[in-house]
């Protein structure tokens, strides 16, 4: 049950991410954010493109639902995270 409950959770992740590409398109950005300034045109793509990342990215995690690899692979990003962090301050 617990698997099919991932396996689920993965593919409607992918699936939103993928309604979230289609935004440019489905909402006529090209016109839309035209009406606004540069600076929030941009912001709302850039938003838009990191929520994918995201939704992406967690729908990949759910679909590699071996408890070795979250931990292998959570274990990397927080390391890298704080690496990041320290080489920027």
């Amino acid at each position: 049950m617990k698997d099919t409950l991932l396996i689920i959770a993965g593919i409607y992740g992918f699936l939103f991410a993928a309604f979230h590409l289609c935004f440019w398109r489905l909402f006529l950005w090209q016109t839309e954010l035209a009406r606004v300034s540069a600076i929030n045109r941009g912001v709302m793509q850039v938003l838009n493109l990191c929520l994918i990342h995201h939704i992406g990215s967690t729908a990949g995690l759910y679909l590699n639902r071996t408890p070795a690899g979250w931990q292998v692979r959570l274990e990397g990003f927080w390391i890298g995270a704080r690496w990041g962090a320290i080489g920027n301050s």
